[in-house]
């Protein structure tokens, strides 16, 4: 019954471009699909490489994947112009509203990642769904709870309510 199904890969862009192919061969006509490799690529070849499969197979995000896309707008704003799978950002860089703003003046992300826990609370991720929302864009909360439940109540412009499923071992 899940909408959506996240993938944390390993960080070999190989191995990752193989299990993002076959999850979309199960699954990707029926989920919408997307890859967190949690800023473990370490260079903007692999980079992009990684993102032109997800746009091959029709990803709905692609999110920090890289280390400097969360300091440097410059390297986001590339990889923005260069794919098509939407760029999802910024959770691993603790700036607030402020360093999200500046990395969508520069056209470095298509989503805004938001966390209540880490973003100076509720007020903190409601200043950065407003701001994200005058930029058109959506922002999406990071791991569920309460907090995120009740900020998704009032935010507009978020699409889901992530639930992490971790095996028991």
């Amino acid at each position: 019954g899940y909408p959506a199904f996240k993938i944390h890969p390993h960080g070999d862009p190989k191995t990752d471009i193989e299990i993002c192919r076959r999850v979309a061969e199960s699954v990707g006509d029926e989920m919408d699909l997307m890859l967190d490799p949690a800023s473990e690529y370490e260079t903007y070849a692999e980079t992009l490489r990684v993102g032109r499969a997800l746009d091959e197979c029709g990803y709905f995000w692609y999110e920090d994947p890289m280390a400097d896309t969360g300091e440097s707008a410059h390297a986001g704003s590339k990889l923005v112009a260069e794919l098509d799978t939407p760029l999802l950002g910024v959770e691993h860089s603790r700036t607030g509203v402020y360093g999200r703003v500046n990395h969508l003046v520069d056209d470095a992300l298509d989503f805004v990642r938001g966390d209540a826990h880490l973003d100076g609370g509720i007020t903190g991720t409601m200043k950065i769904a407003h701001a994200v929302e005058g930029f058109g864009l959506d922002v999406e909360l990071h791991v569920g709870g309460p907090a995120h439940l009740h900020c998704m109540s009032a935010i507009r412009n978020t699409n889901y309510f992530e639930d992490g499923l971790v095996h028991p071992e």
